[in-house]
């Protein structure tokens, strides 16, 4: 979960709407699960993973020479 909070209430909207345009970026499969949601003063925008799988864990070997 992730939360944010702004004084100004134009500003939390352009926040608001740039992570909704940034979500539907994302793949289906992520950005599916993401809920953005906005408070009642208009002030706090927050986003929700529910069910979110992590793709991006991954593991490497790696092997370094020095001269």
């Amino acid at each position: 979960n992730v939360t944010a909070i702004s004084d100004q209430l134009a500003q939390a909207d352009n926040l608001k709407a740039d992570i909704e345009k940034s979500i539907k970026d994302l793949p289906t499969f992520i950005g599916d699960k993401l809920t953005v949601t906005q408070s009642a003063d208009k002030k706090t925008i927050g986003v929700k993973a529910s069910s979110v799988p992590y793709p991006w864990f991954r593991g490497g070997i790696s092997i370094g020479i020095a001269f």
